[in-house]
């Protein structure tokens, strides 16, 4: 719970479990394990009255602020030579736990699929928005569709 004088995006809280019985001293580990599989539901309180209460939202379910933000950076899937439209949000990360836009891409379905069944290792360049596939010994280098590519500044000859 976070009183509202406390309210803004850094805000820190109380975590409560609705387990029942006792529950034990948890690591830090354990605890971000829990959190992925979670139901989370935030409670905005002055003093002891609550304000207002948010609906459930599952740990997994990916935000829709977050999902419109991919669709707009990426406009279509991001695999090499592919027009399709997004169908698909994939993480990048291992975990698949962060709903952070640097480690989120947009494919399409059939991308998707060939991402997990064939391998292919993904980096994001947070800067330019370059996407990097790779696969063995290969690499491509995609960026958002309608992008201009920059032309390297002319060499200088004295």
């Amino acid at each position: 719970m976070v009183d509202w004088r406390d309210a803004d995006g850094s805000a820190a809280g109380l975590v409560l479990l609705d387990a029942p019985g006792c529950v034990p001293t948890i690591s830090a580990a354990l605890l971000e394990s829990l959190a992925s599989s979670a139901s989370v539901r935030a409670v905005l309180t002055h003093g002891a009255r609550p304000l207002t209460v948010t609906r459930k939202t599952h740990a997994k379910t990916l935000p829709d602020n977050i999902r419109r933000a991919i669709r707009a950076r990426d406009r279509r899937d991001r695999f090499p030579g592919s027009r399709r439209p997004i169908e698909h949000i994939h993480h990048t990360d291992r975990d698949g736990r962060g709903h952070h836009p640097e480690s989120l891409i947009g494919l399409s379905a059939q991308s998707h699929r060939r991402v997990h069944r064939h391998g292919w290792a993904i980096t994001i360049n947070p800067d330019n928005a370059e996407v990097t596939f790779t696969r063995g010994e290969r690499s491509w280098t995609t960026l958002p569709a309608g992008t201009r590519l920059r032309r390297p500044p002319p060499t200088r000859r004295r």
